[in-house]
């Protein structure tokens, strides 16, 4: 949930550490397909990324009257609405909150991918909801006994933008591992 908490936690103004993301529960979201990693982050981070933007616009809104500027000249940084231009003045979002009596703010965002077949020509139209990616790997075999000894492996993945590099290369890492050992153990 790392990538998450970044995506809510940059337009907001606030440290990750600030963000709690709980996990998806029945109770309160629909049954769905397995969604994980990047997809995680394409799907459910542009509709995150959407919704954050509401609460920052909304949150500028509030804080206006108190801070007397427009919304446009303020910012959100380290947990406080900030006059842009006069970085003493400033108030915490709590205080914002607080004074303006509002209790709760909430946005909403959705991502649709296209897909399926071009109704005219019957050919596949690409989703974005996979990405590519590619592997080749030099291996020697011993033919008396079978081993199979990887020598060099290499991966690469069309990953668009990265929000953690350090968890791509770990995502990376872990498809390769799959992967590798699905290819040694086909017949």
């Amino acid at each position: 949930h790392t990538v998450l908490a970044q995506l809510a936690a940059q337009p907001l103004g606030l440290p990750v550490s600030a963000v709690n993301v709980t996990a998806p529960d029945t109770q309160y979201t629909p049954y769905d397909q397995t969604t994980s990693s990047s997809r995680t982050t394409r799907a459910m981070g542009g509709a995150l990324t959407s919704a954050a933007r509401q609460i920052r616009q909304h949150l500028l809104e509030l804080a206006s009257e108190l801070l007397e500027a427009a919304p446009t000249d303020l910012d959100l940084a380290d947990g406080d609405v900030v006059v842009a231009g006069a970085p003493s003045n400033r108030m915490p979002i709590p205080e914002v909150f607080l004074r303006t009596r509002t209790g709760s703010i909430s946005g909403s965002g959705e991502v649709i991918t296209s897909g399926g077949l071009d109704p005219e020509t019957g050919q596949g139209v690409a989703s974005d909801h996979w990405h590519e990616g590619a592997a080749a790997a030099e291996v020697e075999v011993d033919t008396g006994t079978g081993k199979v000894t990887v020598k060099h492996l290499y991966s690469i993945a069309y990953a668009g933008r990265v929000i953690n590099p350090k968890l791509a290369r770990l995502q990376m890492h872990g498809s390769v591992v799959v992967w590798s050992r699905l290819a040694r153990s086909a017949s």
